[in-house]
C-alpha cells in the first residue's frame, strides 16, 4: 500500500529548507539570525503570577466585597460571606465578578453540609468551578446544571427569591425529595408530580417561581411562551392565595383563543379584584368575556383618573378656624383645634368620601358647576364632619359625619359660628334635628 504524502504549510517548507541550508553552512546563524521554532518545538509560557504574590493574594479583598453587598449582615452570615469568598479568591478570583458574586452571597443563606475551605475545583471554566463550590458546600448530589445556576438567575436585587433558590437548591443536593416542599413557603402553590418533574429539570436557569409557573403552565398544556409571560410581574412572587392564582392559571393554559397581549392586563385585572377581597370567578367565563371586564375596568380607571385631576374653583367663603382651652394648674391651655376647610380637588373630594364612609364624591360636577362648595370641619386633623353649602342660596344645606352619622351638639357650634362669620343660613336637617328645632 503507498504512504501517504504529507502535505506542510508555507511556513513549515520555509522552516524547512533554512533548517537544512544552516546544516550545509554551519556559520549561517551568524548571516540570518536564529532560526524560527517549530510548533513542537515551542516553549510552554510560564503560569501567570500575580504582582503582589502568587494567586492566593490576589488584589481583590473579602472585607471590600462584603462592604460593596448593599445590605446589613449579622455577624454569623458576615462570617459565612467571609469564608466563602475566601476560598473562591483562593482558587478562582473570576468568581469575584457578577453574576457568581451574587451567587455567593446567596449561598449564606443556605444549610451548609461542609466548610468551603475545604474546596478544590472540578472541571473548567468558571461555570464549573461555580457548581462544584456549591456542590461541595450543600451536598452530594448531582444535579441538572440549570438548576445549580439558578441562585445566579437575576430576582431585581431582592433577597427572598435569592434565599428561596438556594434553601430549595441545597433540599435537592441533599437528596429529599421535592414534594416535601409541597405546602411549605419554599413551595406554597399546589403542584403535582408533573409539575415537580418539570420543576427540577428545568431548560434554562429561572428563578424558583418563574420556574414554578412554567412547570404549572406547561403541566396544563400550556405553551413556552405562555410560561414566560409570568417571568415578570406580581406573579413572578409567590401569592398569599396560591390556590385560587393555580386555577387562574389553569384557566388561561385552557384557552385556545387567548392572545398573549391579553395576559398582562388580565392578570392585573384579576389582582385588583381579587385585592380588595372580591375575587373573579373565571369557571364558565371565556376570552371574550373577561376581555369585556377588562374593558369595562380600563374605562373607569379612565374616569377616576381624568377627575382625580381636576382642580375646583373657589366658592368665596372664609374659612374658619378655632382653638378650646383647659385649664391645667389654674392656667388656660389649648386643648383642641378646629378648622373648616373648602374641597378644591377632585382627588381630595375622593379621598374625604373614602375616609367618611359616604358619597360625597358624587356631588363632583355640582362642585364643578360651583352650584355646591364642599367643607370639611376637622379637630386636631381629623374629619369629623362634611359639610354642603348651596353657593346660589347661601346656605348649609346638608351635614353629615362618618358613615352619615348625624352632627354632635358640640360640633354644630362651631358650624353655626362658621355660618355666622360667613352670614350663611343653616337649613340642613341634621342639624336642626340635633337643635331639637324639628
Amino acid at each position: 500500500m503507498a504512504k501517504k504524502k504529507r502535505h506542510y504549510t508555507r511556513a513549515q517548507r520555509e522552516a524547512r529548507r533554512l533548517k537544512a541550508e544552516a546544516e550545509r553552512r554551519p556559520d549561517n546563524h551568524q548571516v540570518f539570525g536564529p532560526l524560527p521554532r517549530l510548533r513542537s518545538q515551542r516553549k510552554k509560557p510560564a503560569p501567570f503570577v500575580a504582582p503582589g504574590g502568587p494567586l492566593r493574594s490576589h488584589r481583590l479583598d473579602p472585607d471590600r466585597l462584603i462592604a460593596g453587598v448593599g445590605f446589613k449582615l449579622g455577624a454569623q452570615m458576615r462570617a459565612r460571606l467571609q469564608s466563602v469568598l475566601v476560598a473562591a479568591l483562593a482558587h478562582r478570583p473570576g468568581l469575584a465578578d457578577e453574576p457568581y458574586r451574587s451567587g455567593l452571597v446567596s449561598l449564606i443563606w443556605g444549610p451548609w453540609q461542609q466548610q468551603p475551605g475545604s474546596w478544590q475545583p472540578a472541571g473548567k471554566g468558571l461555570n464549573a468551578a461555580y457548581r462544584s463550590l456549591l456542590a461541595h458546600v450543600l451536598g452530594p448530589y448531582h444535579l441538572s446544571p440549570n438548576l445549580w445556576d439558578m441562585t445566579l438567575a437575576d430576582t431585581g436585587g431582592q433577597k427572598k427569591p435569592k434565599r428561596q433558590a438556594i434553601c430549595f437548591v441545597a433540599h435537592l443536593a441533599r437528596g429529599e425529595s421535592p414534594r416535601r416542599l409541597v405546602g411549605t413557603d419554599l413551595l406554597p402553590a399546589p403542584l403535582t408530580r408533573r409539575m415537580l418533574h418539570l420543576l427540577t429539570n428545568p431548560p434554562r436557569p429561572l428563578p424558583l417561581v418563574p420556574a414554578v409557573r412554567r412547570a404549572q403552565v406547561l403541566a396544563h398544556g400550556g405553551t413556552e411562551a405562555l410560561a414566560r409571560c409570568f417571568e415578570d410581574g406580581f406573579l413572578s412572587l409567590f401569592r398569599r392565595d396560591e390556590d385560587y392564582w393555580a386555577t387562574v392559571i389553569h384557566w388561561l393554559c385552557r384557552q385556545p383563543d387567548l392572545e398573549f397581549a391579553d395576559v398582562r392586563p388580565f392578570l392585573d385585572f384579576l389582582e385588583r379584584r381579587a385585592s380588595a377581597g372580591s375575587p373573579v370567578t373565571l369557571k364558565g367565563r371565556n376570552v371574550a368575556s373577561v376581555r369585556r371586564m377588562v374593558r369595562e375596568w380600563h374605562d373607569e380607571l379612565a374616569q377616576i383618573n381624568e377627575f382625580t385631576r381636576r382642580q375646583f374653583e373657589r366658592s368665596g367663603f372664609v374659612p374658619g378656624a378655632w382653638s378650646t382651652h383647659r385649664k391645667v394648674s389654674g392656667a388656660a391651655v389649648p386643648f383642641e383645634h378646629w378648622s373648616m376647610a373648602e374641597i378644591l380637588t377632585a382627588k381630595d373630594l375622593v379621598t374625604e368620601g373614602r375616609t367618611m364612609r359616604h358619597c360625597v364624591a358624587s356631588y363632583r360636577a355640582a362642585v364643578a358647576n360651583q352650584r355646591t362648595s364642599i367643607w370639611s370641619l376637622t379637630c386636631n386633623d381629623q374629619r369629623r364632619l362634611t359639610l354642603e353649602v348651596d353657593n346660589r342660596q347661601r346656605a348649609i344645606v346638608q351635614v353629615r359625619g362618618r358613615a352619615n352619622r348625624l352632627p354632635r351638639i358640640g360640633e354644630v357650634r362651631f358650624i353655626r359660628s362658621w355660618a355666622r362669620q360667613n352670614r350663611l343660613a343653616v337649613q340642613a336637617g341634621e342639624v336642626k334635628k340635633v337643635l331639637g328645632e324639628i
